[in-house]
């Protein structure tokens, strides 16, 4: 997992014990607005082409300090595509390969100035996404894309990911001080655990849902043939799950 990524999580882990809700709601809309505030229209822009036909696999690694994030399976081809548009620095880019024929891709931020980065990713399978912003939005859009692994953490802001109905996830994700939008697929087992230290007091489930010890899954998760399997930390902005 990156180490930002894990930075934020702790991050969130201390939020939710000294941050009173109308800070954390400050927090969140001043991410939010900051980031929707930002002109990307006179950003320059890295056209990102990496070819994946001689690779067994891939696993995306995203680290952004702030800006916009935006992933899905829209490419044409057994690639990676898309752009990244960024106000300051150029960001790092870097493919590697291992001994089993599994690539490496990673995007890191190499300042603070922002960035909106859109990652196309292939049909075949990807292997593991990790992706973790420190103020801004992810949107992670799942359907399409064979991803075993998912991987998310925001500082602030907001996060919304939707799960793919024909492949099983296993995800870990939290927002920190922001919001949390899960959707998923109705036809599929859900199940969600809540790491040591969050709490969604005001969530409500439908009769889709059973209560566990930690979390909640689905009456038939265990019988589906497809299984999405969350482990949630914090989100103090809200969080809400639906299906589609």
């Amino acid at each position: 997992m990156l180490i930002g990524l894990a930075v934020l999580l702790a991050g969130g882990f201390l939020a939710a014990k000294f941050l009173w809700p109308k800070i954390v709601g400050s927090v969140v809309n001043t991410a939010v607005k900051s980031i929707e505030n930002m002109d990307f229209s006179k950003a320059e822009t890295v056209i990102l082409e990496q070819d994946l036909s001689k690779n067994k696999g891939v696993i995306l690694r995203i680290s952004i300090n702030q800006g916009k994030i935006y992933v899905n399976g829209n490419s044409a081809k057994n690639a990676i595509s898309g752009e990244i548009k960024h106000l300051g620095n150029k960001p790092t880019t870097a493919y590697e390969i291992d001994s089993n024929g599994i690539a490496y891709y990673a995007i890191k931020s190499a300042d603070q100035e922002g960035e909106q980065t859109i990652i196309h990713l292939p049909k075949e399978t990807v292997g593991r996404i990790d992706a973790g912003i420190g103020a801004g939005t992810i949107d992670i859009d799942l359907r399409g894309i064979d991803v075993p692994i998912l991987n998310v953490g925001a500082g602030a802001g907001s996060v919304k990911v939707t799960f793919s109905d024909k492949k099983s996830t296993q995800a870990n994700i939290a927002a920190g001080a922001g919001s949390l939008n899960l959707v998923v697929p109705s036809g599929a087992g859900r199940k969600v655990t809540f790491e040591q230290g969050a709490n969604f007091p005001n969530l409500k489930l439908g009769s889709d849902y059973i209560t566990t010890a930690n979390g909640f899954e689905t009456r038939d998760y265990e019988k589906a043939a497809v299984k999405i399997d969350i482990t949630l930390g914090q989100a103090l902005g809200g969080f809400s799950i639906s299906a589609y």
